[in-house]
């Protein structure tokens, strides 16, 4: 934090103090047991110790500390053969722990020589990443694309520490912008500020993309426009709308790179279609909205029942369940209040078109249901948005409950 805001060295010191103050003998840390959820290390043993060795190693020993402080810690690392860790996450966590303590980089070799064997590539070699087992999560629940984001940045910071493999650093990087959601984030927070990471330490690297960049647009054939990107604003997003051009029926867009320097680009497509709604997918987690009443006259309250279900069998932690408020109507906050106070939910954030309600943990094979009110405001005949529900670190597990018409009349 001290790199972008200021932060009292005293505050740093007093935290690597204490932090030191909790290593085990043999140099290790041990994993965090939580209260208040399940572990996402649990069940993991030794394994767990030593990415949490590694992950507080690469904080503590990063700013060049006294070697003998960390000579206990860097045995231990060193107890664990790189040909006995098969996990890239725990890979690149002793990477960037080892570089913190040896800048030289003589001891991390043989680790991110495995690091880099067990890389994943795209058919072109353009884009490459690393992929953990699909019910496997980094020390902050990232799973499934998450987690591959943060096992991805984290590789990608320790090959550009390291200043090897050049080529397979570049195509970390392009798959890392790929990954961006339409927000400009990476789905989760952990992941979002490990790619930032990986990107900003990537700026001023002799990667061989320090050239000016075009990119040409066209749409059915006519040139809509020639985006220039000059070397130093490679990390600007620009963009172009061309909803104002489309015609009825098919379009193609199409994107020209004359440069050949490699550009990465994102298409955001929104459209609607009409008719009956098609019939809702099985998966991880499933959610379903219901009315108790779809017709009531203004000032009227309809009482709304939404059901989550986690039909994995493991528990599903940190889930997001987006309650809509249709237009002309308001949510009424107590009852979400309530829910609160009975534990059925963690918090909940109230906005004019929506209810975010956070759950801590949903367990395997159970169900959350949640009943609160919505009052009419005003006369309208309006569909109501689908409820959403999904895993904050793994948002992939993404479901949709159905939409329903919701009429609100002036009383007779």
């Amino acid at each position: 934090m001290a790199q972008v805001h200021d932060v009292d060295p005293q505050l740093i010191q007093r935290t690597r103090a204490w932090l030191l103050a909790q290593r085990n003998a043999d140099g290790s840390w041990s994993p965090e047991l939580h209260g208040m959820h399940e572990d996402p290390t649990a069940g993991a043993g030794e394994t767990a110790r030593l990415s949490t060795t590694a992950y507080i190693a690469w904080a503590v020993f990063g700013r060049r500390m006294d070697p003998a402080l960390a000579a206990t810690t860097h045995g231990y690392l060193l107890s664990h053969a790189a040909s006995d860790i098969d996990d890239p996450y725990v890979l690149a966590l002793m990477c960037n722990a080892l570089l913190a303590m040896d800048s030289g980089g003589h001891d991390v070799r043989p680790y991110l020589a495995r690091l880099t064997a067990l890389r994943q590539a795209s058919g072109d070699g353009k884009q490459v990443w690393w992929q953990r087992a699909a019910n496997a999560r980094t020390a902050f629940y990232g799973a499934g694309l998450s987690g591959n984001i943060e096992t991805t940045a984290l590789a990608t910071l320790a090959l550009l520490k390291s200043t090897t493999e050049v080529a397979t650093t570049r195509a970390a990087l392009t798959w890392l912008i790929s990954q961006k959601d339409r927000l400009g984030t990476w789905h989760s927070t952990q992941a979002t500020v490990l790619a930032l990471k990986a990107l900003l330490a990537a700026t001023g690297q002799p990667l061989g993309g320090d050239l000016a960049r075009t990119v040409s647009v066209s749409l059915n054939g006519v040139a809509v426009e020639s985006l220039v990107i000059p070397p130093d604003q490679a990390e600007v997003m620009r963009q172009l709308d061309v909803s104002g051009r489309l015609t009825a029926g098919s379009n193609r867009l199409s994107l020209a790179e004359p440069s050949g320097t490699g550009v990465g680009y994102q298409i955001d497509f929104w459209y609607h279609v009409p008719g009956a709604e098609p019939p809702l997918a099985d998966g991880p987690l499933t959610i379903d909205i219901a009315y108790d009443r779809t017709e009531l006259h203004v000032g009227d309250r309809v009482t709304a029942t939404t059901t989550v279900i986690n039909h994995m069998p493991q528990a599903a932690p940190m889930v997001i369940v987006d309650l809509p408020v249709p237009p002309g109507f308001v949510a009424d906050a107590d009852d979400f209040a309530a829910l609160v106070t009975s534990q059925t939910i963690a918090k909940y954030q109230l906005t004019p078109r929506s209810v975010i309600v956070y759950v801590r943990e949903l367990s395997a094979g159970k169900s959350l249901q949640l009943r609160y009110h919505l009052q009419a405001s005003m006369p309208v005949r309006v569909t109501s948005p689908p409820a959403e529900a999904y895993e904050y670190y793994d948002p992939q597990k993404q479901v949709l409950s159905r939409t329903v018409e919701l009429v609100a009349k002036l009383p007779a």
